[in-house]
């Protein structure tokens, strides 16, 4: 979510953002602290997505992201987010 905001925000394109759907996968225990990378889409899913919210008001793209415990991958995660431009 922070990741679709942020790149939004960068734009000055003011939307709501909501998951669709989201998915996650544990492979290994996680029993304290963790951090998450998420992965950065290609350039052009980007592209497609913020043409979509201008030309349509709403877009979607899908986020992937890895869950890590104590340095040991141990978890992915899969969100579909949708942003939905404020009307002017």
């Amino acid at each position: 979510w922070t990741l679709v905001h942020v790149r939004l925000q960068m734009l000055t394109i003011p939307c709501q953002i909501v998951i669709q759907s989201s998915n996650i996968d544990y492979t290994k225990p996680i029993d304290t602290d963790f951090q998450v990378c998420c992965l950065t889409p290609a350039e052009r899913d980007w592209e497609r997505f913020i043409a979509t919210i201008i030309r349509h008001g709403k877009g979607r793209i899908v986020l992937n992201a890895e869950v890590y415990c104590r340095g040991i991958l141990s978890g992915k995660f899969q969100g579909t987010y949708v942003a939905l431009k404020h009307k002017s």
